[in-house]
């Protein structure tokens, strides 16, 4: 999905809307074109989100690598606009521009090069322009004549709104029009992706502070019940082979895990290099990070079904003897949020409870970390008890497409935030440090979206929708199958 570049300003570079590439000599007109486009919005209303150019002046801060902000803006920009003149030509910083431009793309298929043909004689009329072979073949905007600006900017603007070439007067059709599978396969060639940079917002959370050491210990128990009966500990870890791991440093006073050791046992430390050269030992460290998420979503009061997703249980308050709703409501947030509600199922009119869920676990991908949320509903019979089993039936969301995406990312920020105490950042304790992670999705930028197609990512949090009504409106009950019957797939409801 693709995020407005306001709601990201502190994570991320801004995108800009066009790359303006010209000469010293064409400076001045150069900064006025610039002014003019950034004079106007994107989708042409007077209180829309203005356009943006990236132009060096005003994008380059003293003290920056110069190469690195001009490769930032050609890379963050959605159009490249080159001032073409006899000294632009000759200019050796606007021949890397532009020749960076052509490589990434020869024959302008996405239509992200736009030339303008600024003068034909240089400055000093010593020069007369001599066009590259990339840009010969290309239909140019002309501003040489100062008439003709007016009508060539409204063409720059309007490709920039992404808005089609007006035509002529439309008639009735006088022929028909072919089937498909008439039409010429060549016409395909010219239907490209929008040329469009995105932000991507995967629902993964990026995770620093991994311990560099494992320490492991002998021990006689069999099962982590058994390490859980002898000591009292928050300390996460995890028991192979009757020997326990833990980031914990078992020599430490603080930590109650090696009383759980095998008497005699001689406590080692492993580097976390060690354990991911093999696949076995990666997957068990990737495994005793997620006892530490775990650790940390108990100690926040969620509860975890048999399928590991962790849900919000009502509060039982006093002498009650029916549960209550919980909200949650983080200091900035205007309005709270239920996380667990008692509903009627239509069918019967019996009731049952809906809670807000999502699986959490770490994730490695390449050499990085990442924290990954899966939002979800689970359904209970009194705000505990899961609905499920053969005697139970099933009930299932029937999902649509519109609207789906805003909803999931909002809940994804919201579960962030949760976990992160209504803070900035995720801090999980770790043997002695912290697994840190911004309470913000990881992104990752894409060349090729759709224009006009996004969601203001800060927006999503002003007003959170209690999404609890809509899932019982949408959900799907069903019959409960018999005793023994399996399902279409051959396995047991849960």
């Amino acid at each position: 999905m693709r995020v407005s570049v306001s709601a990201m300003d502190s994570e991320l570079p801004p995108l800009k809307d066009i790359f303006v590439s010209y000469n010293r000599a064409d400076e001045t007109w150069s900064r006025a074109l610039a002014e003019r486009i950034e004079c106007e919005t994107r989708d042409g209303a007077p209180d829309g989100p203005k356009l943006t150019a990236f132009f060096a002046p005003w994008d380059i801060e003293g003290g920056q690598n110069i190469l690195n902000r001009i490769n930032d803006g050609l890379r963050q920009a959605r159009f490249f606009a080159l001032i073409m003149s006899p000294e632009f030509f000759s200019s050796d910083w606007t021949n890397l521009e532009w020749t960076d431009q052509v490589a990434l793309d020869p024959r302008n298929a996405t239509g992200c090069i736009l030339p303008f043909f600024r003068r034909e004689v240089s400055v000093d009329q010593n020069q007369r322009i001599v066009i590259p072979a990339p840009f010969n073949v290309l239909n140019r905007l002309d501003f040489r004549e100062g008439r003709d600006f007016e009508a060539a900017f409204r063409e720059l603007i309007r490709i920039l709104r992404g808005l089609p070439k007006e035509r002529g007067a439309s008639g009735p059709p006088t022929v028909s029009i072919p089937k498909a599978s008439q039409t010429s396969a060549a016409a395909h060639e010219y239907a490209f992706a929008s040329a469009t940079p995105e932000i991507l917002v995967a629902n993964l959370l990026a995770l620093d502070g991994v311990p560099d050491v494992v320490w492991s210990g002998d021990t006689d128990t069999r099962d982590p019940a058994e390490v859980v009966a002898k000591v009292s500990t928050k300390e996460a870890f995890i028991l192979e082979d009757k020997r326990l791991h833990s980031f914990a440093h078992w020599g430490d006073p603080l930590c109650s895990l090696h009383a759980a050791l095998k008497a005699g046992s001689t406590v080692t430390s492993t580097k976390r290099t060690e354990w991911l050269v093999d696949d076995n030992r990666r997957r068990s460290f990737v495994r005793l990070l997620n006892r530490c998420v775990c650790q940390h979503a108990f100690e926040r009061h969620l509860s975890r079904d048999e399928k590991g997703r962790f849900y919000f249980r009502p509060v039982y308050g006093g002498e009650e003897t029916a549960p209550q709703t919980r909200n949650h409501q983080f200091p900035d947030e205007p309005k709270p949020r239920a996380v667990a509600a008692r509903k009627i199922n239509p069918k019967d009119n019996s009731m049952f409870w809906v809670h807000y869920a999502a699986k959490l676990r770490v994730e490695m991908l390449g050499e990085r970390f990442f924290l990954r949320i899966e939002p979800a509903f689970i359904f209970t019979h009194d705000g505990r008890e899961a609905i499920g089993g053969k005697n139970a039936g099933k009930l299932a969301i029937q999902w649509t497409g519109q609207q789906r995406n805003p909803d999931v990312l909002r809940t994804v920020l919201f579960w962030a935030r949760y976990l992160a105490d209504g803070r900035s950042q995720i801090r999980i304790p770790a043997g002695g440090g912290y697994l840190i992670s911004p309470a913000v999705p990881a992104v990752v930028r894409t060349n090729f979206g759709i224009a006009g197609d996004y969601i203001r990512m800060a927006a999503l949090m002003e007003e959170p929708t209690d999404l609890l009504d809509e899932v019982v409106a949408t959900v799907e009950f069903v019959e409960a199958l018999a005793e023994d019957e399996p399902d279409e797939k051959g396995n047991d409801h849960a």
